[in-house]
């Protein structure tokens, strides 16, 4: 049986990392909702990954992360202030956090309301059999 995102309804993927259990599946599904309901670009996704990966070798406490990350993803306030006084817990956030950005640094381009791709990145369907090349 193949399991579905319930925020865009994709085939969800198993990701190499960190292990949670059944307790962290509605955080995981906060977390995932708010980078969601963000709407990020993909550049816009990379650059938080980055700053991510950053804090999570010890270049800023998750805390102050969770509220940088907030300016752009209101959401994740009420997630660090109902884990403020559990830092463990707040650390394994983070990572659902870096999971969930990646995934959205990953997605693809979304499509305008016509159905058509935004050229930024047109070589990118070059490498995909069947599909045609702009002329």
């Amino acid at each position: 049986m193949v399991t579905r995102c319930p925020n865009c309804g994709d085939a969800n993927r198993v990701i190499p990392g960190a292990s949670y259990g059944m307790e962290d599946i509605q955080l995981f599904i906060d977390i995932a909702a708010v980078v969601f309901d963000a709407k990020l670009t993909r550049p816009e996704a990379s650059t938080m990954l980055e700053g991510l990966q950053r804090a999570a070798m010890g270049a800023e406490p998750p805390e102050a992360t969770f509220e940088r990350l907030a300016r752009r993803m209101p959401g994740l306030d009420t997630v660090r202030l109902s884990l403020v006084q559990q830092p463990k817990r707040l650390v394994q956030a983070m990572g659902m956090l870096r999971t969930a950005v990646s995934a959205r640094s990953h997605a693809p381009p979304r499509r305008d309301s016509s159905g058509a791709r935004p050229a930024i990145f047109p070589d990118v369907f070059a490498k995909v059999p069947g599909a045609k090349k702009k002329r």
